[in-house]
């Protein structure tokens, strides 16, 4: 049985400090990341690179998701970290996107900073399992130091039916979030129950996914159960490798 608790924090503290994070190293294209480029532009589907938050939040106006949540938003999480969007556009006009932020756990255990990020933004309305806090060994031990965040990620809807589009637009995400930070042990996503239960998982190229460590208590815009997801940078090395000379097995089981 778990043991439910409400976590907060004093809000007259600054929040905990991210910096410093070592420098951004620009990596050569890896074939995976190049494939996935390529494989878009056929689908006259065209990626940019964004790291201007001001020009990030111009564009994600324009389209038709309902708002930036606050983890991505809050200006205060944003003077400490370093993040960048992508967004896929049509010649006209953008039809996709997602954030990706670089974290700096600084030796707490996961509920509690995950508690320090989401009760800033929600007003400490965000439920914990007591028995996550104690049992580290349900998350990945690559959970620690550097982690990359990925959120807000969002397709129109007239372009989400596309499953071979996700998935490439995806392992692009990872692509760019591992070359500009090599020092990331992780990157992780929240998903909601339902997409869980459409396979949005393996879908998306997350190989780590445990059932509700956060629950968010009548907190607009998000789901009550969500799960974690990841994949290790050990992982996405695995995948760039097997990919390196074969990057067409990547959409082998859309054949």
């Amino acid at each position: 049985m778990y043991t439910n608790q409400i976590l907060s924090r004093d809000k007259s503290t600054p929040l905990p400090t991210r910096l410093p994070l070592s420098p951004i190293k620009k990596s050569a294209k890896t074939a995976l990341e190049r494939y996935c480029r390529d494989h878009l532009m056929r689908q006259n589907i065209y990626v940019d690179e964004v790291w201007s938050h001001a020009e990030a939040k111009r564009r994600v106006a324009k389209m038709k998701k309902s708002k930036v949540s606050p983890l991505i938003s809050n200006e205060r999480q944003l003077i400490n970290t370093k993040s960048f969007w992508l967004f896929m556009k049509t010649d006209t006009q953008d039809v996709g996107c997602a954030s990706v932020q670089l974290h700096n756990m600084s030796g707490r255990d996961p509920i509690h900073y995950w508690t320090d990020l989401y009760s800033d933004c929600y007003d400490a309305h965000v439920q914990t399992f007591q028995n996550f806090k104690n049992n580290h060994a349900k998350f990945p031990k690559d959970l620690r130091g550097m982690i990359a965040y990925l959120g807000d990620f969002f397709i129109e809807k007239e372009f989400r039916g596309n499953k071979e589009r996700v998935i490439l637009f995806t392992h692009l995400l990872f692509c760019r979030a591992f070359s500009n930070w090599p020092n990331a042990n992780l990157l992780y996503a929240f998903i909601r129950n339902p997409d869980v239960l459409r396979g949005r998982v393996s879908l998306y190229g997350f190989t780590e996914a445990i059932p509700s460590p956060l629950r968010f208590k009548n907190v607009e815009g998000r789901s009550e159960i969500e799960h974690f997801v990841s994949i290790t940078a050990r992982d996405f090395n695995y995948l760039r490798d097997l990919y390196r000379t074969n990057p067409h097995k990547l959409l082998e089981q859309m054949a």
